[in-house]
């Protein structure tokens, strides 16, 4: 009865990737693998990581009459740890800023349901199914399931993943609308101008060391199907793919290293990456400073260049702060510019404030407050998400 009442969850509320908060690594000082089953973090969560957010929120479900419900859903492992069910859920009212008169909508954004199954503790399969991809709103690149093949002779020893998955580069964010993976225009960014989409997967293998507390490397071989969808404008605004040939493979590569300082009071990270296609380069470098319990700062610079056609430079900087338990105030600033063949520019800044509510377990609000500056105009605008995970 507890698996079926899990998988009734996950098809009613599936509508979403909600991926993991680099800001909470920080804040905690341990690997986004503490809670998660992959290195970088994001999709499915590991029984340690359900177990950590099991009875985190503001209000005690008891006091609302619904501590049975909350109860049922507090375990995700099943037949002796051998199965891990989870899923993610988003929902959003928002203004674009494509154009002043851009409209409020009210829209379930993306979804996934995630699964891992372990036949042995060396080999794990896992897969996550994307419930958005069939949206007319698709993102250029968005995959409908990514899935793969865990492999870890012993824990000292680095994990081997092949399968169809994103390649592990720079931070790995829950929101998809930053500016550091947008391609800035003049009008400032939309669903086309996504480079890093969600649900963005290759079919490859990626080699990742993370025994070591104070490092995670990782490199890996990818195909291009899904870089190949997405486009760049030219001088003349003609689309033109990122991918010049379909015959070279994707190369990645990420670098990241942590350390704790004053008794495990201040964490720390500092890292690169590399994504390269022949005449397409993504180079992100990226660190951040974190005070258990209570703060978190991150910043990013990301570098995109499609040569003789495209670049674009953006830096993000990210700040979180605990007000109480279950509350964090956020904040975020972004600028960038992108040049298209040596003479058109545009530029770009946001700034969003907001704040970051686990009101109950598993259920999280995001009110926020966008500004968008760009060559056209500037636009105000505020957005609520909800979140639902497990």
């Amino acid at each position: 009865m507890r698996i079926l009442f899990s998988f009734t969850i996950v098809l009613i509320t599936s509508t979403l990737q909600l991926l993991s908060l680099p800001q909470f690594a920080l804040m905690t000082g341990n690997k986004c693998i503490s809670c998660h089953i992959t290195s970088q973090g994001g999709s499915l969560r590991s029984e340690l990581g359900a177990y950590s957010y099991a009875e985190v929120g503001m209000i005690d479900p008891d006091k609302l009459g619904l501590g049975s419900l909350f109860q049922s859903i507090e375990e995700n492992t099943f037949y002796d740890g051998k199965l891990t069910l989870g899923l993610d859920a988003r929902f959003q009212t928002v203004r674009g800023h494509t154009s002043p008169d851009d409209k409020r909508k009210y829209f379930p954004m993306q979804g996934s349901i995630y699964a891992q199954y372990a036949p042995f503790d060396e080999v794990k399969l896992e897969a996550n199914y994307n419930a958005g991809h069939s949206s007319k709103n698709r993102f250029p690149g968005q995959q409908p399931w990514l899935g793969s093949v865990l492999i870890q002779p012993s824990y000292d020893l680095p994990i081997l993943r092949i399968g169809r998955f994103a390649p592990s580069i720079g931070i790995k964010y829950d929101d998809h609308s930053k500016l550091i993976r947008q391609f800035i225009t003049s009008s400032g960014v939309n669903l086309s101008t996504n480079f890093m989409p969600p649900s963005i997967a290759e079919y490859g293998a990626e080699l990742t060391y993370d025994s070591w507390h104070s490092m995670t490397v990782s490199a890996g071989v990818f195909g291009t199907n899904a870089l190949s969808e997405i486009n760049i404008r030219d001088i003349n605004g003609n689309a033109v793919s990122v991918i010049s040939t379909a015959n070279k493979p994707t190369i990645a590569a990420r670098l990241q290293l942590l350390e704790q300082f004053f008794d495990m009071k201040l964490n720390t990270f500092v890292g690169s990456s590399l994504l390269a296609n022949d005449d397409y380069t993504n180079i992100r470098g990226f660190a951040g400073l974190g005070l258990t319990d209570e703060a978190a700062l991150m910043i990013e610079y990301s570098q995109t260049e499609k040569k003789d056609y495209q670049k674009t430079s953006i830096i993000s900087i990210d700040g979180m702060y605990s007000v109480i338990n279950g509350l964090y105030a956020t904040a975020r600033f972004e600028t960038g510019s992108t040049i298209v063949q040596s003479s058109k520019e545009y530029d770009a800044y946001s700034i969003v404030l907001g704040v970051q509510a686990f009101v109950l377990p598993h259920v999280e609000i995001r009110p926020e407050y966008r500004i968008m500056d760009t060559n056209d105009f500037r636009s105000n605008r505020w957005a609520v998400q909800l979140h639902l995970f497990y």
